[in-house]
Protein backbone atom coordinates (compact mmCIF):
# COMPACT_ATOMS: atom_id res chain seq x y z
CA UNK A 1 0.00 0.00 0.00
CA UNK A 2 1.34 3.31 -0.99
CA UNK A 3 0.57 7.18 0.00
CA UNK A 4 -1.50 9.35 -2.07
CA UNK A 5 0.76 10.99 -4.16
CA UNK A 6 -1.43 14.16 -3.77
CA UNK A 7 0.26 18.05 -3.51
CA UNK A 8 -2.07 17.15 -0.42
CA UNK A 9 0.02 13.68 1.15
CA UNK A 10 1.26 14.20 4.28
CA UNK A 11 4.64 16.12 4.48
CA UNK A 12 7.14 13.04 5.13
CA UNK A 13 10.56 13.66 5.14
CA UNK A 14 12.76 11.47 2.83
CA UNK A 15 14.10 9.53 5.23
CA UNK A 16 11.22 9.29 7.29
CA UNK A 17 9.66 7.74 3.97
CA UNK A 18 12.16 5.05 3.43
CA UNK A 19 11.74 4.05 6.82
CA UNK A 20 8.11 3.31 6.79
CA UNK A 21 8.38 1.78 3.42
CA UNK A 22 11.04 -0.31 4.63
CA UNK A 23 9.44 -1.78 7.64
CA UNK A 24 6.15 -2.06 6.11
CA UNK A 25 8.05 -4.70 3.57
CA UNK A 26 9.94 -6.21 7.20
CA UNK A 27 13.33 -5.03 6.14
CA UNK A 28 13.71 -2.09 8.88
CA UNK A 29 16.85 -0.25 9.81
CA UNK A 30 18.19 -2.31 12.34
CA UNK A 31 15.05 -1.87 14.32
CA UNK A 32 13.38 -4.59 13.12
CA UNK A 33 13.96 -8.78 12.25
CA UNK A 34 13.33 -9.66 9.03
CA UNK A 35 10.10 -10.58 9.72
CA UNK A 36 9.18 -7.18 10.90
CA UNK A 37 9.09 -7.80 14.52
CA UNK A 38 11.13 -5.26 16.88
CA UNK A 39 14.52 -5.86 17.94
CA UNK A 40 15.78 -5.01 21.41
CA UNK A 41 18.90 -2.71 20.96
CA UNK A 42 21.54 -4.50 22.46
CA UNK A 43 23.02 -3.67 25.80
CA UNK A 44 25.13 -0.60 25.86
CA UNK A 45 24.08 0.24 22.10
CA UNK A 46 22.32 3.94 21.62
CA UNK A 47 18.83 3.68 20.56
CA UNK A 48 17.67 5.63 17.59
CA UNK A 49 15.45 7.84 19.35
CA UNK A 50 13.80 9.46 15.47
CA UNK A 51 12.74 5.89 15.86
CA UNK A 52 11.19 5.92 19.15
CA UNK A 53 7.44 5.68 19.70
CA UNK A 54 6.79 9.23 21.38
CA UNK A 55 8.48 10.62 18.67
CA UNK A 56 7.20 9.24 15.68
CA UNK A 57 3.39 10.29 17.09
CA UNK A 58 4.85 13.36 17.64
CA UNK A 59 5.73 13.25 13.47
CA UNK A 60 2.46 11.88 12.82
CA UNK A 61 0.34 14.20 14.70
CA UNK A 62 2.23 17.34 13.41
CA UNK A 63 1.55 15.84 9.41
CA UNK A 64 -2.34 15.30 10.30
CA UNK A 65 -2.26 18.93 11.97
CA UNK A 66 -0.80 20.17 9.23
CA UNK A 67 -3.12 18.43 6.33
CA UNK A 68 -6.15 19.75 8.52
CA UNK A 69 -4.55 23.33 8.76
CA UNK A 70 -4.05 23.54 5.42
CA UNK A 71 -7.78 22.55 4.52
CA UNK A 72 -9.08 24.71 7.11
CA UNK A 73 -7.05 27.95 5.86
CA UNK A 74 -10.38 29.50 4.27
CA UNK A 75 -11.84 29.65 7.71
CA UNK A 76 -8.65 31.01 9.12
CA UNK A 77 -8.75 28.09 11.65
CA UNK A 78 -6.37 25.30 12.62
CA UNK A 79 -6.88 21.85 13.69
CA UNK A 80 -6.34 22.78 17.44
CA UNK A 81 -9.56 25.78 16.93
CA UNK A 82 -11.05 23.61 15.60
CA UNK A 83 -11.31 21.16 17.83
CA UNK A 84 -11.86 23.72 21.06
CA UNK A 85 -14.73 24.87 18.41
CA UNK A 86 -16.39 20.88 18.22
CA UNK A 87 -16.09 20.45 21.96
CA UNK A 88 -17.68 23.44 23.54
CA UNK A 89 -20.86 22.92 20.42
CA UNK A 90 -20.64 19.18 22.24
CA UNK A 91 -20.71 20.39 25.69
CA UNK A 92 -22.62 23.83 25.85
CA UNK A 93 -22.03 25.56 28.82
CA UNK A 94 -18.96 23.84 30.21
CA UNK A 95 -15.80 25.52 32.05
CA UNK A 96 -12.58 26.64 30.92
CA UNK A 97 -11.08 23.52 33.28
CA UNK A 98 -13.96 20.44 31.31
CA UNK A 99 -12.86 21.91 28.49
CA UNK A 100 -8.93 21.79 29.36
CA UNK A 101 -9.44 18.09 30.38
CA UNK A 102 -10.93 16.72 27.76
CA UNK A 103 -8.78 18.43 24.73
CA UNK A 104 -5.17 17.60 26.76
CA UNK A 105 -4.64 21.66 25.57
CA UNK A 106 -2.56 23.48 28.54
CA UNK A 107 -4.42 26.05 29.99
CA UNK A 108 -2.42 29.47 28.71
CA UNK A 109 -2.52 27.44 25.26
CA UNK A 110 -6.34 26.92 25.70
CA UNK A 111 -6.78 30.89 26.50
CA UNK A 112 -4.97 31.82 23.92
CA UNK A 113 -6.69 30.03 21.37
CA UNK A 114 -10.05 30.50 22.99
CA UNK A 115 -8.99 34.78 23.00
CA UNK A 116 -8.41 34.18 18.89
CA UNK A 117 -12.53 32.74 18.60
CA UNK A 118 -13.51 35.16 20.77
CA UNK A 119 -12.00 37.84 19.26
CA UNK A 120 -13.31 36.50 15.70
CA UNK A 121 -16.64 36.59 16.74
CA UNK A 122 -17.43 32.82 17.50
CA UNK A 123 -16.89 32.16 21.01
CA UNK A 124 -18.08 33.79 24.05
CA UNK A 125 -17.10 33.19 28.12
CA UNK A 126 -18.72 34.87 30.76
CA UNK A 127 -18.59 34.06 34.50
CA UNK A 128 -21.05 30.79 35.54
CA UNK A 129 -23.77 32.09 37.72
CA UNK A 130 -23.18 28.87 39.97
CA UNK A 131 -19.47 29.05 40.51
CA UNK A 132 -18.42 33.09 40.17
CA UNK A 133 -14.93 31.17 39.66
CA UNK A 134 -15.28 29.25 36.79
CA UNK A 135 -15.80 30.36 32.67
CA UNK A 136 -18.47 29.47 30.53
CA UNK A 137 -17.98 28.58 27.10
CA UNK A 138 -20.59 29.10 24.29
CA UNK A 139 -20.45 29.41 20.30
CA UNK A 140 -22.09 31.96 18.74
CA UNK A 141 -24.09 31.86 15.89
CA UNK A 142 -21.26 32.49 13.63
CA UNK A 143 -18.90 30.15 15.00
CA UNK A 144 -21.65 27.24 14.73
CA UNK A 145 -21.76 28.47 11.41
CA UNK A 146 -18.43 27.84 10.74
CA UNK A 147 -18.17 24.84 12.64
CA UNK A 148 -20.64 23.01 10.67
CA UNK A 149 -18.94 24.40 7.28
CA UNK A 150 -15.39 23.09 8.66
CA UNK A 151 -16.72 19.56 9.76
CA UNK A 152 -16.87 17.89 6.03
CA UNK A 153 -14.15 19.19 5.73
CA UNK A 154 -12.11 17.50 9.02
CA UNK A 155 -14.26 14.41 7.69
CA UNK A 156 -12.66 13.88 4.84
CA UNK A 157 -9.09 14.42 5.96
CA UNK A 158 -10.09 11.92 8.78
CA UNK A 159 -10.92 9.62 6.34
CA UNK A 160 -8.13 9.88 3.58
CA UNK A 161 -5.75 9.47 6.68
CA UNK A 162 -7.53 6.02 7.50
CA UNK A 163 -7.47 4.47 4.36
CA UNK A 164 -4.10 5.02 4.36
CA UNK A 165 -3.54 2.45 6.47
CA UNK A 166 -3.53 -1.08 6.02
CA UNK A 167 -6.98 -2.37 6.50
CA UNK A 168 -5.99 -5.11 8.91
CA UNK A 169 -4.48 -2.94 11.33
CA UNK A 170 -7.00 0.35 11.44
CA UNK A 171 -9.05 -0.75 14.25
CA UNK A 172 -5.86 -1.96 16.61
CA UNK A 173 -3.84 1.19 15.54
CA UNK A 174 -7.33 3.29 16.07
CA UNK A 175 -7.50 1.53 19.54
CA UNK A 176 -4.19 2.40 20.79
CA UNK A 177 -4.37 5.90 19.52
CA UNK A 178 -7.21 6.15 21.87
CA UNK A 179 -5.53 4.45 24.49
CA UNK A 180 -2.71 6.54 24.10
CA UNK A 181 -4.29 9.84 24.33
CA UNK A 182 -6.16 8.94 27.40
CA UNK A 183 -3.79 7.79 29.77
CA UNK A 184 -1.37 10.24 30.93
CA UNK A 185 1.25 9.64 33.97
Amino acid sequence: MEFAKSDDALPLSDRCRDKVFAHRKGRGSGSRDGEGRTKTAPAGAEEDLLNTLPHLLHRASQGADWLVDRRLAEFNLTNRQFSVLEDIDRNVGQSQIKLVARTGIDRSTLVNILDRLQGRGLVTRRRSGHDRRAVVLKLTEHGKDVLAKARPIVSTVNRDLIAQLPEEHRDALLAFLEHAGSSRG
